[in-house]
């Protein structure tokens, strides 16, 4: 009688169950024995040896991040729309920050299009892209952005995004048990509480509107308000930070 990594896992299984050494004995068949059970898992323990993992699932090992980074990855998030509801507003542009301040943006007319209404593209990549993360912050996620890409990608047939980790930053300076009462809620005036260097941009009415229909300078003026707002949640949130006591999804 040999004992395999697969014997030792099913003993190992079953005594774990609360199963005496001549139960396993008898299930295991000729060859074993109340005895050599006992022995054999006494020097498991004895040894701390590992719990064997059976063969067919020695191959099943999580790859290493190409860059080596193992830890939790932050993603400062924020999407720029033509109305705060998705019954009358569509996505105009998506953006993502990293932890080292790497923005990656995109807009709804850089993919392809049934009509100047759809931005199913958009809403599909920036879901994707957001999966990637492991950890996603925001400011005002919680009760705009999440909800506004999800309702834009069930009107046009697509899965919703899948739960991550989110801090929406905004309620950490908004007072509370766990906040800061700065006064405000709004991003560019937590910013200039802490005096920082970023800034929001400012966009006129027009500005959004002309956006909306396609006009060129329009959409770039968005997507470079999109940028900032992501690289300003970030810098925001490095000072909230030691607010954070709960991570949501």
């Amino acid at each position: 009688m040999t004992w395999t990594t697969e014997l030792d896992a099913r003993i190992l299984a079953l005594a774990s169950e609360g199963m005496s050494a001549s139960t396993i004995a008898a299930i295991l068949g000729d060859g074993f024995t109340k005895d050599s059970v006992q022995k054999r898992l006494k020097r498991i323990r004895d040894f701390d040896e590992s719990p064997p993992v059976p063969e067919h699932e020695v191959g099943f090992v999580l790859p290493e991040p190409e860059d080596g980074f193992v830890g939790l990855r932050l993603g400062f998030f924020d999407i720029e729309a033509t109305g705060l509801n998705a019954i009358v507003g569509r996505m105009l542009a998506a953006a993502i920050a990293d932890s080292w301040g790497n923005v990656t943006v995109r807009r709804a007319d850089e993919f392809d299009r049934s009509s100047p209404l759809d931005d199913s593209g958009l809403a599909e990549w920036y879901r994707d892209e957001l999966e990637r993360y492991d950890v996603l912050v925001s400011w005002n996620g919680f009760g705009y952005d999440v909800p506004m890409l999800n309702a834009r990608l069930l009107r046009w047939g697509k899965r919703p995004m899948a739960d991550r980790m989110q801090i929406d930053a905004m309620w950490k300076a908004g007072g509370g048990r766990y906040g800061i009462r700065v006064g405000s809620r709004r991003l560019d005036n937590v910013a200039k509480f802490f005096r920082l260097e970023e800034a929001k941009t400012p966009l006129d009415w027009d500005t959004w509107q002309l956006a909306g229909v396609g006009d060129e300078d329009a959409l770039a003026e968005v997507v470079e308000h999109n940028v900032a707002d992501v690289l300003v949640t970030r810098r925001v949130f490095n000072h909230l930070k030691p607010m954070v006591r709960t991570i949501h999804r």
